[in-house]
């Protein structure tokens, strides 16, 4: 009895008398035989490959692994590929100990960078304090270098924005007459003319201030050596004034700098002062 689909799919006599409908079964039956034997064959040969991976893996004693190793499966076909210690980067008994050395003496370059960034609370000038004045000549000789320094600042500019920005820094830039320097253990504080005093913490952070025209700026008071630098930053730009005494404890020199992104250069230039009153 033929029992395969092909030979049921094919009734007797349709491909005609000349076809022997048996011999076509008989070979239809042939080949799904070959064909599930193929499979079987195959499934077999993959079931032992893998039972034979598994045992060479759990058999290998621990000893002959490298340190770290893994097997890596890539197909069925059992190629391995194996992963050191040198490819997996795991660091050796040296790397370890440079690191562990390396440690505190970044520690330590960590903390005198630290310590040279970190604002000096301290006044190391505590002469500084004091009322600080010009007499009229001195006062024209300075509004005559202002204005040199401000003119070679916006020499680059455009002819549009020229005149624009030397009205505002004429402005903002006067030739002041006097100068009042104050300080206690809580705060540092500067007055030019009969402007408002600038107040600002003494161990150099940073705080609001409000100028008479309404702008906000951020004000700082720092110590470099026995010079103090004052700080103002806007949106638009920032400036800075260095206060040195001299060596009489009498004459005082301000360097003041102006920076902008819409400076080509920036503003420099010097305010000089005598001493009126004061420790």
């Amino acid at each position: 009895m033929v029992s395969s689909p092909w030979c049921r799919a094919i009734p007797p006599g349709r491909l005609g008398a000349r076809f022997d409908h048996r011999a076509l079964c008989r070979e239809a039956e042939h080949a799904e035989k070959v064909d599930a034997a193929d499979g079987r064959w195959w499934t077999e040969r993959r079931g032992s490959i893998r039972a034979k991976n598994r045992s060479e893996e759990t058999s290998q004693p621990a000893a002959v692994r490298p340190a770290g190793a893994r097997m890596m499966r890539v197909n069925w076909l059992s190629r391995r590929r194996e992963v050191t210690e040198e490819t997996m980067q795991v660091p050796t008994r040296h790397a370890r100990c440079g690191r562990a050395t390396l440690r505190p003496i970044l520690a330590a370059c960590a903390c005198l960078v630290a310590l040279a960034l970190a604002p000096d609370a301290r006044a190391d000038n505590p002469a500084l304090p004091g009322v600080y004045v010009n007499d009229q000549q001195n006062g024209a000789a300075i509004g005559s270098a202002i204005d040199a320094a401000i003119d070679a600042a916006i020499e680059k500019m455009s002819f549009i924005k020229r005149p624009i920005a030397r009205r505002r820094l004429k402005k903002t830039n006067a030739a002041h007459h006097r100068v009042t320097v104050g300080l206690t253990a809580q705060e540092i504080s500067v007055a030019f003319d009969d402007n408002q005093p600038v107040r600002m913490p003494a161990d150099g952070r940073t705080a609001k201030w409000t100028r008479e025209d309404g702008e906000v700026f951020d004000v700082a008071a720092r110590w470099t050596n026995d010079r103090l630098v004052q700080s103002f930053k806007a949106a638009d730009g920032e400036r800075t004034n260095t206060f040195t005494l001299g060596p009489d404890g009498r004459a005082l020199d301000v360097q003041v700098e102006v920076k902008s992104p819409q400076l080509p250069e920036p503003v420099r230039y010097a305010l000089t002062f005598e001493r009126q009153s004061g420790p």
